[in-house]
């Protein structure tokens, strides 16, 4: 993948396409918060890591069961 300019970079580690480290190289940065100074600057949506939202709805899929069986509603939770 040739990414030449700034913005081919940024929009590159947007999308997922390469890792934080090689955008901090490859932009000549001094580490992740200046990358991320970048990317604010130039409008550039933070990534978002691949799988991470379906990852997130699956654990919440299984913890609701447990929450709601656990969950104590009414006059029974204020007279404890």
């Amino acid at each position: 993948m040739e990414l030449v300019t700034t913005a081919q970079v940024l929009e590159a580690y947007s999308r997922g396409a390469i890792p934080p480290e090689e955008a901090i190289r490859r932009l000549g940065v001094t580490g992740f918060g200046d990358l991320m100074l970048v990317m604010a600057d130039c409008e550039v949506p933070l990534p978002r890591g691949a799988g991470e939202e379906a990852e997130t709805e699956r654990e919440l899929r299984e913890a609701l069961p447990i929450l709601r069986a656990n969950l104590v509603s009414g006059p029974e939770a204020a007279g404890k």
